[in-house]
């Protein structure tokens, strides 16, 4: 999957932030919360600088441990535990924006990517469609084949969510696009974790 990411992590984190599990969320923090899951929704994809410039395209960067995901699986009990310790509303959130949109990002490349999910009981890969080299451009091989219809879909739900309330949509462009607002807007991720650190750290 290529274009269709982004835009299920919008539209996730927005129903996350709609359903009220991310409780607290307003203002700032809630567009915060938004470009965090934007962020995570590409996450494991960020293994496409080691696959083009250190790899030099020699292995699917579907093997690659961002996509791996028992690698998340120990990130995300590491989370809950340090989430449990501290007793951390913010971290608590941040951890559940990161990790689902993550997961949400691997059963995507699941479709006709192939993910190692039983790895490393197993190096069988898994997938629900297999795309076959037809194109020497391999990029050509997914945006020709008939599943990126499915892709598709998920940018032109994504627009529609974006767009749906204007109340919403407006002060999250200002931010992104205004200097200094994206620079708070991503202070303010940076600070999400540990807003209530020292209040609520016990020994």
């Amino acid at each position: 999957m290529f274009i269709g990411h982004p835009a299920a992590g919008y539209v996730w984190t927005r129903f996350l932030l709609k359903k009220g599990v991310l409780n607290g969320s307003a203002g700032i923090e809630y567009h915060a919360c938004l470009l965090l899951g934007l962020i995570s929704s590409v996450l494991p994809d960020f293994d496409l600088l080691y696959f083009f410039f250190i790899d030099f395209k020699k292995h699917t960067h579907h093997t690659f441990l961002p996509h791996i995901p028992a690698f998340w699986v120990i990130i995300a009990i590491i989370s809950m535990l340090l989430c449990i310790i501290f007793k951390n509303r913010q971290l608590k959130k941040v951890s559940l924006i990161i990790i689902s949109n993550v997961v949400i990002h691997l059963l995507l490349d699941t479709i006709s990517g192939g993910i190692y999910w039983l790895y490393p009981f197993s190096g069988q890969e898994c997938t629900v469609f297999e795309i076959r080299t037809k194109y020497d451009m391999w990029v050509l091989n997914y945006f020709l084949h008939w599943s990126f219809v499915g892709e598709v879909i998920l940018v032109m739900a994504g627009i529609f969510v974006f767009f749906r309330k204007k109340a919403a949509v407006y002060p999250f462009l200002k931010m992104c696009v205004t200097g200094n607002k994206t620079m708070y807007c991503l202070n303010q991720i940076k600070d999400i974790s540990r807003n209530e650190f020292f209040q609520n750290k016990t020994f």
